[in-house]
């Protein structure tokens, strides 16, 4: 599968925030580690099971040099009551530039192949979406961001914008649309990914700061 991308997501499936930050620590770098010395694979993204984390769980990614990643959309095919064409419309319904869907690699999701065949075939063509993998959309984002810095610097040094002082220091403001209801949080960094498997169970995350 071309946009499949193997990531992190702990050893056990753990309630972290329920744990110490050393216990945490183990938890999350000892499948980075396997990973690494067993199938030479050095993984770069983490996502916390149940979409559940505090901030010894940032703090611990970060020093693990991972990036911490969460996601926009819920599949729903864990459920065995969904159909096909259930999940298609649910995800079809959300999906949009930036979404990252949340799908089971891990055998509970009952019509979670063919969902994702038509997905690709039908669904996201016909939006005008391309699937991809998390890495390749943050690459993206970030040259989108650069881009976007670059036009900024000009319309500022042209006078088309003024920057104006924020209400306890001199930085530059920047406001940003938050997420609705049914689109959480995605990454740390508040940069918002694309489609990507999972391993995690049918929990929603809890709103990003």
């Amino acid at each position: 599968i071309g946009f499949f991308e193997i990531g992190t997501h702990g050893e056990v499936h753990a309630h972290l925030p329920m744990h110490t930050i050393e216990e945490q620590r183990e938890e999350i770098r000892r499948p980075v580690t396997v990973l690494h010395e067993h199938y030479a694979h050095e993984a770069t993204l983490f996502r916390p099971p149940y979409g559940e984390y505090n901030e010894a769980t940032i703090a611990v990614v970060k020093a693990l040099g991972l990036r911490f990643i969460q996601w926009t959309i819920e599949s729903g095919d864990p459920d065995p009551t969904l159909s096909t064409e259930q999940i298609l419309n649910r995800v079809s319904k959300r999906a949009k530039p930036g979404s990252i869907i949340v799908f089971h690699a891990n055998g509970k999701g009952k019509q979670t192949r063919q969902v994702i065949e038509r997905l690709t075939i039908e669904v996201l063509p016909h939006k005008g979406l391309k699937p991809m993998t998390v890495s390749e959309l943050l690459g993206i984002l970030r040259i989108t961001k650069q881009s976007l810095g670059r036009v900024l610097g000009q319309l500022v040094r042209r006078g088309f914008i003024v920057q104006r002082p924020g209400p306890r220091d001199d930085r530059r403001r920047v406001v940003r649309h938050d997420l609705g209801d049914d689109e959480r949080a995605e990454e740390h960094e508040q940069v918002t990914p694309a489609t990507e498997h999972d391993q995690r169970e049918d929990h929603a995350p809890p709103d990003h700061p």
